[in-house]
């Protein structure tokens, strides 16, 4: 085994990553429901809904970061809000999920939320 060299390498292979527990069907189910209900109903930012996505299939950032062909440190960054990522990665990202990133107008936006708002 070659010895780490620098202090950076020293710090990520002596850390241990906490293991996700399984998450049983059910539970799986009921996150990615109230996911797709929070996206449509707007306003979720893309730092939570990385997340939340990631952690409604049960993936560690590591196994998602491989799964989504990324690194995990740019998964930290957006799920952190520190990144800025480019579109192919938002639909990278999203297309497993069945959602699609793009524009709303403001007119739109405003009915949809006029609607939801509505009895």
């Amino acid at each position: 085994m070659i010895a780490p060299t620098r202090p950076a390498d020293l710090i990520w292979r002596s850390t241990t990553m906490p293991k996700l527990s399984p998450l049983s069907r059910e539970e799986m189910m009921r996150l990615r429901t109230q996911l797709a209900d929070d996206v449509e109903a707007g306003g979720l930012p893309l730092s939570l809904a990385v997340r939340r996505m990631r952690k409604a299939i049960g993936f560690t950032q590591v196994q998602f970061a491989k799964a989504m062909r990324l690194t995990t440190r740019q998964i930290w960054e957006i799920e952190n809000g520190k990144a800025n990522p480019s579109l192919e990665t938002m639909n990278k990202l999203a297309h497993p999920f069945g959602f699609r990133v793009g524009f709303i107008s403001r007119h739109r936006a405003a009915a949809m939320e006029e609607a939801d708002r509505a009895p």
